[in-house]
């Protein structure tokens, strides 16, 4: 099969996936191990965040009629599909905000540690997107078992339905994670301490503003790929 017949299959499903839910927050990292996963793999990604502050919080909000009257935890939802070979893949996820494409490459295969590099787009959709760059890096700890160090830094922006609020925010988000490695499987919990701000104008009488938040994201990522014996 030719390269594009590998990618028109996976688009199809593609297409299903890029569809972001509202009430639905972005994983914040991509946290997962830094092998590149060989031929087509599919993500799901599952988890919470502590409550944030109401500025973060209005990013996954925009729609309110009462900006910054809200806070509260996010919930994480992510799909995606990946085509790997060798050491890089390309991959499509679908998250709120915004529908990201990845591009990954493994750097260093060693017999107990494993390092890569990425990034992901985010396609601007309903006002809003979503965009990280991101190290991978694993240390082997048995057979099936692998800790995952992933720092990154993830990008919004977002703009209100009205067009009367819009913002912009950058955090640092470093995870923690264990990779645990079945045949077709690959289960991925972890955690992530999320730090940063942004700048934020809303359409009450605040005006613009400055905030700074921190909060924590727990998660986990299931893989399916091809058989890995």
């Amino acid at each position: 099969m030719t390269w594009l017949g590998k990618v028109l299959g996976p688009g199809c499903l593609a297409a299903v996936l890029l569809l972001p839910a509202p009430g639905e927050a972005a994983s914040f990292t991509a946290s997962r191990p830094a092998a590149v996963n060989k031929g087509l793999a599919f993500d799901f990604t599952g988890g919470m965040t502590s409550p944030t502050g109401t500025e973060t919080f209005w990013f996954h909000d925009i729609a309110s009629d009462c900006p910054l009257c809200n806070s509260s935890s996010l919930p994480i939802a992510e799909l995606g599909v990946t085509l790997g070979d060798d050491r890089i893949h390309l991959g499509l996820f679908g998250s709120f905000p915004s529908p990201q494409i990845e591009v990954y490459g493994q750097l260093h295969e060693g017999e107990k540690v494993d390092i890569g590099v990425g990034a992901r787009a985010g396609i601007p959709l309903g006002g809003q997107s979503a965009h990280q760059v991101f190290l991978r890096s694993d240390y082997q700890l048995s057979r099936n078992l692998k800790l995952v160090v992933d720092p990154g830094l993830y990008y919004q922006t977002a703009r209100s339905p009205n067009g009367w609020s819009e913002g912009s925010a950058l955090f640092f988000t470093p995870s923690l994670g264990l990779a645990f490695a079945t045949s077709r499987a690959t289960f991925t919990p972890s955690v992530a301490l999320v730090t940063g701000g942004g700048d934020l104008k809303v359409s009450t009488d605040v005006g613009e503003r400055h905030f700074h938040d921190t909060f924590a994201a727990v998660s986990i990522a299931v893989t399916f790929h091809r058989r890995v014996d």
